[in-house]
């Protein structure tokens, strides 16, 4: 279990945020390990917030990923350590996170209550949570707006099942178009 204590270890869509957030967004997954803007978006945020190292750590699968980044170095030092292609042992080739990650956790080294981004390859989703209750508007370029609608793609296009429908709805605060 990771040292944050802004991630509970839930599943998703069951609540994967203790109390300690008070707002969130939703984001495509890829964006987070691909956008290179997202990134200097986010080294701003962190720098107002004198966080100066960031910790990316994968949950699932069970392989040892865990590093530490400077945020000075953002958004370069971020894409090497997720990019680059030096994960042994998981795959038959080299491989990176970004190709092996099922879910990852990303929150402050230094403090653990300021943000976390999990990030959940199954619903192609990255859920930002702050432990402001005001959404930082930085943010908003990249904030999945109707998430039930967003989800659909993960069921190819059809509705959502009702059942998990209705957990996203009541556990996220979120109003689908119906």
């Amino acid at each position: 279990m990771s040292a944050n204590l802004l991630y509970n270890g839930q599943e998703f869509p069951d609540y994967i945020f203790t109390d300690k957030v008070k707002s969130y967004l939703f984001v495509d997954f890829d964006i987070i390990f691909t956008d290179e803007e997202f990134w200097q978006i986010m080294k701003v945020f962190l720098t107002n917030n004198n966080v100066s190292k960031i910790v990316v750590e994968n949950l699932d699968p069970d392989y040892l990923f865990r590093e530490e980044i400077d945020v000075a170095g953002l958004p370069k030092t971020f894409m090497k350590a997720v990019r680059t292609e030096n994960l042994k042992g998981y795959f038959s080739c080299d491989a990176n996170l970004h190709m092996i990650t099922i879910k990852t956790l990303i929150y402050s080294g230094e403090n653990g209550e300021i943000f976390c981004i999990l990030l959940d390859r199954d619903y192609s989703i990255g859920i930002i949570g702050f432990s402001n209750p005001i959404k930082s508007e930085i943010f908003m370029e990249y904030e999945i707006k109707d998430v039930t609608d967003y989800l659909r793609l993960t069921f190819a296009g059809k509705d959502l099942p009702s059942d998990l429908k209705k957990t996203v709805v009541e556990n996220w605060v979120v109003y689908p178009n119906i």
